[in-house]
């Protein structure tokens, strides 16, 4: 047995992957729950909006055995996000509302200026972004890396106002507004639920 790990060509296998995968390459990541929606099929987990009502309404089930409460990412915990961004090849924000975060404009500043390859996809609701993401945005299209914008929209005008709790037209103005500054196709994530699967058939 010896003699075959002395005489097989990879004999140093772990030694060479830690060497070639010594930075992490692909980071998904949730900054908080902050979010300015309170979608039907959502909760406090991934909703801020939800957290204020679950807390007022005291006699719910869910309330008494997963206590609602805000979460936000620890200041230590995105900074090491931030040293592993010069190695990254791909990077997925989500939420919450990763437009309502003031994290992940502070992570993709430091990505623009460390890294000029990696690609990025971003899930929103897209119900509203500020001018400074949209800088951000803008800069990062102009690196010519690649970059995936997801809108979760699962309905129009009253349908949408009852899933996800904001103005259907607010959204739309916001997408034209992100389209216009950064030239980047949306793409558009419908989550079939009993609220609209009628619509959608």
């Amino acid at each position: 047995m010896e003699t075959l790990r002395s005489t097989y060509p990879y004999r140093n296998i772990d030694k060479d992957y830690k060497e070639q995968h010594k930075t992490i390459r692909y980071l998904e990541f949730t900054t908080s729950n902050i979010c300015n929606q309170s979608c039907a099929m959502c909760g406090p987990q991934f909703s801020s909006k939800w957290v204020s009502i679950e807390r007022a309404n005291k006699d719910s089930i869910r309330n008494t055995y997963y206590p609602a409460s805000n979460y936000v990412m620890p200041d230590s915990s995105i900074q090491q996000i931030i040293e592993v961004l010069p190695g990254l090849e791909h990077l997925i924000i989500k939420g919450g509302e990763p437009f309502a975060d003031e994290n992940n404009l502070k992570i993709l500043k430091e990505l623009n200026r460390v890294n000029d390859t990696c690609s990025v996809k971003i899930l929103s609701n897209c119900s509203n972004v500020t001018d400074s993401m949209l800088k951000i945005l803008k800069e990062r299209v102009k690196m010519r890396t690649p970059i995936k914008l997801i809108a979760s929209i699962d309905g129009i005008n009253d349908l949408y106002y009852w899933i996800r709790s904001t103005e259907f037209n607010a959204t739309l103005e916001t997408l034209e507004r992100i389209y216009s500054a950064t030239k980047v196709s949306i793409n558009i994530n419908i989550t079939v639920s009993l609220y609209n699967v009628h619509s959608i058939l």
